[in-house]
Parts: C-alpha cells; structure tokens; sequence
C-alpha cells in the first residue's frame, strides 16, 4: 500500500468520525439557532472534506497510469558460453603432437632401461677387472715372496739348456721342474736334466712363449713354481 492510499483511507476516516460527531451534538442541541448555525459549520467543513477527498483520489488516479505498476524486474538466466568446436586441422595438429609426445616419452624410457643395463654391465666389468687386477696382484706378490732355489749361470739357446748353481746347499733331483722368476713374474720353466757336484744343468721349456723358448738371461732367479701358476700353452 503506497502513501496516497494511506491518505485516502485517512480522509474517508475523519469524514465519517466528523459526521457521527456533528450528527451527535446536532441532535443534543435541535431547536436552537446555535445548533444551526453549528449545522452549517459541519456541512461546510464535510464539503471541504470530501473536496479534498476527490482531489485527493483524482491525484492517486493519475499517478498510477502516468507510473503504472510492474512485476520486479528478474535478471534474466546467463545462457552458457557455446563450446567452440575443434575443426579437423587442429585435431589433427592435436593427435600429431600427442603422437610426438608418446613418441619421446617411450625413446627416454628405452634410453634409461640402456643407461641402467650400461652402467650395471660398466659395474660389473668394473668388478670383473678389479677381481683380475686383485689376482694379479696376489700372483705376483706369492712370485715375490718364493724362495730362492738356485741363480741362472749360462745359457745355451742352441741347445736349450742353462746351467745354474744351487742355493744354499739345495738339491734337485732330474726331472724337477722349477721356474724362471724375473722381477715379480715368471718367465718360464726349466726342467733339471743333470748334476755335476754342485752344478746343475737344467732344460728350457718352451711354455712360456708359443713357438718358442723364453729368452733366459745370467742372473735370472729359478724358484719353486706356485702351485696355482698356468702356462700360457695351459690356458689363463
């Protein structure tokens, strides 16, 4: 209900309570020229009212068709953005550069399995050449420490054969085999032939050297061979 109703309904109000007062008091005081005269005073001041009253309502009538009422104003629904479709190009650039990306990803997981089985392969040769060089070492370390049994005198390549003097009062019986030691490898083999007093002379092998006898040289040292050493001929 908006203000010029609420007037209305004011006005009609006072009107009616004006009237029911007036009509009272007009009753109480019929007969007398004063109550007439206070007659006209209401018929008067009920004229004026019911002036205001049309004045009033023609005001009200006239608001609304110049501002005629309409229903609050809903915000209409947001239609949802339309999905722009991928045209057959770009799906196909799409589908080539995931293809490309499958691609790379399957030749960067080849390339690690490579790189993994490489380095346990490079881990185990490490392993492998570590172990030969460990055995080497021991080799040549048991080579070192061998006893002494006798020095190389003379040698005789024509015939294959060296001479050398026992050490330390040592005796060889034919057919003992000893080794050729230089430095801390061994050279070759020499088999004892013979004996004269202290003298032995003793056959060169050829062992060490396929085809060939190794190049015995004076001074070089003739030891009990380990017990693991293998020719060359014998295998490694």
């Amino acid at each position: 209900m908006n203000t010029t109703n609420i007037l209305l309904a004011t006005t009609s109000l006072l009107v009616v309570v004006a009237f029911l007062l007036s009509f009272g008091k007009f009753t109480e005081s019929s007969g007398t020229s004063d109550a007439e005269r206070e007659r006209q005073q209401i018929e008067t001041e009920l004229a004026r009212l019911e002036g205001e009253r049309q004045a009033l309502e023609l005001s009200s009538y006239r608001n609304r068709a110049a501002y005629p009422l309409t229903p609050a104003a809903v915000p209409a629904p947001v239609a949802p953005a339309p999905t722009q479709e991928v045209s057959d190009e770009s799906a196909a650039q799409i589908k080539e550069l995931q293809d490309q990306l499958n691609e790379a990803t399957e030749e960067i997981a080849e390339t690690e399995l490579k790189n993994d089985v490489l380095e346990k392969e490079t881990s185990y040769l490490h392993k492998e050449e570590t172990r030969k060089a460990q055995r080497a070492e021991r080799a040549e370390n048991r080579v070192r420490i061998a006893l002494l049994m006798g020095t190389v005198d003379s040698v005789n390549t024509e015939y294959g054969f060296a001479t050398f003097k026992a050490q330390n009062s040592m005796t060889f019986q034919p057919g003992q085999e000893l080794g050729i030691r230089r430095g801390s490898g061994i050279l070759g083999r020499v088999r004892v032939s013979s004996v004269q007093g202290e003298q032995y002379s003793a056959d060169i092998l050829p062992n060490a050297y396929a085809g060939g006898s190794p190049a015995v040289t004076l001074g070089d040292e003739l030891i009990r061979l380990p017990d693991d050493y293998k020719t060359p001929i014998e295998g490694p």
